[in-house]
């Protein structure tokens, strides 16, 4: 069975209730998380379930998985005035445990001292220790679904504590201690969001080795037992987004591919000309986004900070709209189009405005991610975007060259007349 990120399941203390596949409209939890041949269910009741342990082959107690559930509705009120934190875009959760009324020394509480055993297995710089005595930890949140308040369960995910830290927290006037853990959410990109129970089937199979199982878990833990590298196995959204090379450069002998290889030859021996053609595909962008712009200028090559162009986008229009200012910097490359020049770029914007950053090449997997992470405000045209720009509005999807050819050469001779050594906050007026 697989459980998927974000879907929420039913959770009912009926007995009769293990065997169904949906209850209530909603996928069965119970139904989803069965083993058969092991003793014990996964309840939902406590906050952090540690799943019995079995007795392997090899002679060790493995505990097949550890669930940790959240209860948002109860923050916040009197009985549970802290919450649980969930970052999922980044991987990262705030975990309160379950020394929640304060009756027991905070290591004592059996969710607490469980989580704490583990903190130096998941720490451990020994691969043979993070392979076999390493547990996951699957999170679950109780959320509201419809006008059910109870009994609907969220997956987010899996991963490990990095942190545990000692807190003072109060309750009904009651100041005690407890635990808060840090986690780290493991990424299911290469499982296409999806997390297979069968992993943890095989964990509660006595007859199975711990390094046997580990063939069945998800790629980024196996990543993680290798490596101990947890930013590298880390869920991060942004992943998601990131663009490979092959999808930024024409395919060989296709017609992106010709226009692309025309553009850079008209400009090999002229770079800093290809600005007036990067500054037109950024306002065929535009255009084509339905986005209203001023036309601007092309900065003067001395002092121009990595600036090359510069444009005004209008939103609205009299006192209710907005005109924000468009930096743009142009690269006619081969490889990889560098960090330095975007980070150059990005250095020159001030608040609210943005940045264009067009390449005859490609952003790099990492400046990418580097980008995303960084929240840069910059449109980025990569070669394969810059040449069907070129053919739907240069060449309006013919095959004739000779238009393209033309118009280069138009804009070889409007590119001086363009040049101005004026401020970028001079095109506001």
């Amino acid at each position: 069975m697989k459980l998927r990120i974000g879907e929420i399941y039913r959770c009912t203390n009926k007995k009769d209730s293990y065997d169904k596949e949906q209850i209530d409209g909603l996928p069965n939890y119970y139904f989803y998380t069965k083993v058969e041949n092991y003793s014990s269910a996964f309840i939902s009741q406590r906050g952090i379930h540690l799943a019995q342990k079995v007795k392997t082959v090899d002679g060790n107690d493995r505990r097949p998985v550890i669930i940790a559930f959240s209860t948002p509705h109860k923050a916040g009120t009197e009985e549970t005035p802290w919450k649980d934190y969930y970052d999922l875009d980044n991987g990262y959760i705030k975990y309160y445990g379950d020394n929640k009324d304060g009756t027991a020394y905070p290591s004592d509480t059996l969710g607490n001292k469980g989580l704490i055993e583990l903190l130096p297995k998941y720490q451990s710089e020994d691969a043979d220790i993070r392979k076999t005595e390493a547990v996951p930890i699957v999170f679950f949140e109780r959320v509201k679904y419809g006008n059910r308040q109870k009994g609907n369960l969220k997956f987010n995910g899996f991963g490990i504590i990095d942190n545990a830290k000692l807190i003072t927290q109060s309750n009904k006037g009651k100041e005690f201690a407890n635990y808060v853990f840090e986690c780290t959410l493991f990424s299911l990109a290469n499982e296409n969001e999806e997390f297979d129970w069968d992993w943890i089937a095989k964990r509660c199979d006595s007859n199975l080795t711990t390094e046997e199982t580990n063939k069945y878990a998800p790629k980024s833990w196996k990543d993680w037992v290798r490596t101990g590298n947890v930013e590298a196995s880390k869920r991060n959204i942004n992943k998601l987004n990131i663009v490979k090379q092959i999808e930024q450069i024409p395919i060989k002998n296709s017609k992106e591919e010709v226009i692309l290889e025309k553009v850079k030859k008209f400009y090999e021996n002229k770079k800093h000309h290809f600005e007036i053609l990067a500054m037109e595909c950024t306002k065929f962008f535009l255009e084509e986004a339905n986005i209203r712009y001023t036309d601007g200028w092309i900065t003067k090559k001395s002092g121009d900070g990595g600036i090359d162009f510069v444009l005004k986008i209008n939103i609205g229009s009299g006192f209710e709209g907005l005109d924000i200012i468009l930096l743009g910097q142009a690269k006619c490359e081969k490889g990889a189009t560098s960090g330095k020049d975007i980070a150059r770029t990005v250095a020159r914007l001030k608040r609210g405005w943005i940045g264009a950053y067009v390449t005859t090449s490609y952003f790099s997997e990492p400046m990418q991610l580097e980008m995303l992470e960084d929240k840069y405000p910059l449109i980025k045209i990569n070669g394969l975007k810059l040449a069907e720009l070129i053919d739907r509005n240069v060449l309006s999807g013919t095959n004739d060259y000779k238009k393209l050819e033309d118009h280069l050469q138009m804009l070889e001779e409007e590119y001086n007349k363009k040049i101005s050594n004026r401020k970028p906050e001079e095109i506001l007026n």
